[in-house]
């Protein structure tokens, strides 16, 4: 039986890409994730210490395994095959070819924001308490396969509140990300994630063969609806598709509040932050 297009979203944390996911899954022919999974996509790596997976640390059965994992917590059993299967796990933005050693047919998304805007938020993640229902509802789905990562998360909040902060270690784990914690600031350390993902999805993108990556600003994608047409001709998406995304565009856009760059850094951490993203930051025109 044929498998559904694969649509995978690559884009650093608190960048719009749970957003992102709910436009691109509005379709009746299309499902997604619920939620990141990356328990699942470290199948066959559940003892590396970071997410930059290489697309070789996998056996054909593994790389099918994730899929079939994927797949299951999209309920696409539930219903007649979908004609897309939207997955956004952030940490994927680190291995861009392991994704597509997975999903070898996947068209891609690369989904960038303002690095200070989307820093920010990230540092204030770390520090908040964990989403219990959205936690309830991941740990109520997952696999026996994945309860080493069960019990990594456990040990990782407790460690957070010993620390003073929501979890020991939230969002993407590149790798030299424990040693950075031991050797910089948080906020450094969240600039450093955003730089990597950033940085890994824009190579890839540079790289793909035409047609299998398409880069969006999330600036441009909440400002103006128009912007999802050049999405659906990346996904060769009919006028249905085009539709659903367009209302679920006006039911659910809102315009964004005001940075709080400036508000949560001190002019002190705002210097260590942009030492680190500013020439990323130039070259995508978020500075001029």
């Amino acid at each position: 039986m044929a498998e559904p297009q694969p649509v995978i979203v690559l884009g650093a944390a608190r960048s719009g890409t749970k957003y992102f996911r709910g436009l691109l899954s509005a379709p009746e022919n299309a499902v997604c994730t619920p939620f990141d999974a990356n328990y699942i996509w470290r199948f066959g790596n559940e003892r590396s210490g970071h997410d930059e997976l290489a697309p070789d640390s996998i056996s054909d059965k593994q790389a099918a395994d994730i899929r079939k994992a994927l797949y299951k917590q999209a309920d696409m059993g539930a219903a007649e095959m979908p004609t897309y299967f939207v997955e956004k796990t952030v940490s994927n933005a680190l291995r861009p070819d392991f994704v597509r050693r997975v999903f070898p047919g996947a068209k891609l998304i690369v989904l960038i924001r303002d690095g200070r805007d989307a820093i920010e938020s990230t540092f204030r993640m770390w520090n908040a308490p964990p989403d219990g229902p959205g936690l309830r509802q991941k740990l109520s789905r997952l696999p026996m396969r994945a309860a080493p990562y069960a019990l990594w998360f456990g040990a990782n909040m407790i460690a957070g509140k010993l620390k003073g902060r929501g979890t020991s270690m939230w969002g993407v784990r590149y790798d030299g990300i424990q040693h950075d914690l031991r050797a910089l600031s948080l906020e450094e350390v969240c600039a450093n994630q955003w730089l990597r993902c950033v940085r890994s999805s824009l190579a890839h993108h540079e790289a793909a063969p035409d047609g299998v990556s398409l880069l969006v600003r999330y600036e441009d994608l909440v400002n103006n609806v128009s912007i999802l047409e050049e999405v659906a001709d990346h996904l060769n998406m009919g006028s249905a598709e085009r539709s659903a995304m367009a209302r679920k565009w006006r039911d659910t856009t809102r315009t964004p509040a005001g940075s709080r760059w400036e508000s949560t850094f001190s002019p002190q951490a705002r210097a260590r932050v942009e030492s680190i993203v500013s020439p990323t930051l130039s070259e995508l025109g978020y500075l001029q």
